[in-house]
Order: structure tokens, then C-alpha cells, then sequence
């Protein structure tokens, strides 16, 4: 099973993409949905997901700003 995160800040967007991901791919699971990158960030050290789905702007933020944070994480 491959763990899985959709970070979207359109809501639309993340339950689309989890729709997709439900009816034609078996073998991932979405672990959480988030909407900006903190909550991105809570979510990927809580699940240690083995793909994230990540939108490039992110309200105030973007994918890459994530990007950046996550090299100072550490995760299990």
C-alpha cells in the first residue's frame, strides 16, 4: 500500500484528486488532506507518507517553500 498526502489549498482540487486516486488506483491510500503547508508539514510527520500530492501556490506559500522546510525536518 502506498501512504499518501494531497496538499491543495482548493478544496475542489484535494477531494477530486482523492476521488481519483479511490476509484482507479487500489494501492494508495490518502492519508490526509491539507490546505496549506503547516498543515502539510503536521500531516507529513504524522503519517510519513510515501508520495505527497503537493499544489505549486499554496495561499501565502508554495510547494516549494515546503519543499525547503521539510530538509530541516526529521522525520521517523
Amino acid at each position: 500500500m502506498i501512504r499518501s498526502i494531497i496538499v491543495d489549498d482548493e478544496s475542489k482540487s484535494r477531494e477530486s484528486l482523492k476521488i481519483l486516486l479511490e476509484d482507479f488506483c487500489d494501492d494508495v491510500k490518502v492519508e490526509a488532506l491539507c490546505q496549506n503547508v503547516d498543515e502539510a508539514i503536521s500531516a507529513i510527520q504524522k503519517h510519513n507518507p510515501d508520495v505527497v500530492f503537493l499544489d505549486i501556490q499554496l495561499q501565502r506559500e508554495t510547494g516549494f517553500d515546503l519543499l525547503t522546510r521539510l530538509k530541516h525536518l526529521t522525520l521517523k
